[in-house]
């Protein structure tokens, strides 16, 4: 499992590449995202990393999945992308989770009550997780004459 560094790194060499590709200032990307220069800059530099309404956000910008933001890019032929029926799938997973974690009374994160935040943030963390999961699992077992390699 990543640490926090390995996970910092790999946001701000994504943020970078995806500002650097797209000749993208980071006054423009500050502007979009209602946030300070300084704040950018700190994610840019990798001395912070957004909250995960930030990371949604960044996301809707660049037009991109949060895997492409938050996970290192695979090395060609490393790990095949999930289709629409995978997304669904996972979607689906997701929300019967919410749902079921919604309902829970007494939950505790950190200590205290579960907020809606809070909740989001495990909820989060699992697709990523689910994501990561589905895509190893296709590359390890699904027969190499199923697969589609270019």
């Amino acid at each position: 499992m990543p640490n926090e560094n390995t996970m910092k790194k790999t946001f701000t060499d994504n943020l970078n590449r995806l500002l650097q590709e797209r000749g993208i200032t980071q006054a423009e990307l500050a502007a979009y995202m209602e946030v300070s220069n300084t704040t950018i800059s700190n994610w840019v530099k990798g001395y912070k990393v957004p909250r995960m309404d930030k990371v949604d956000k960044l996301c809707s910008f660049f037009k991109i999945k949060r895997s492409e933001l938050l996970e290192q890019p695979p090395a060609s032929g490393d790990l095949p992308d999930l289709t629409p029926k995978d997304e669904r799938e996972i979607m689906h997973l997701m929300d019967d989770m919410k749902e079921k974690l919604m309902q829970e009374e007494g939950l505790m994160f950190d200590g205290q009550p579960a907020s809606p935040e809070s909740i989001q943030s495990i909820l989060d963390a699992m697709q990523i997780g689910m994501e990561m999961a589905k895509k190893r699992n296709k590359a390890k077992y699904t027969p190499k004459k199923y697969r589609h390699e270019d």
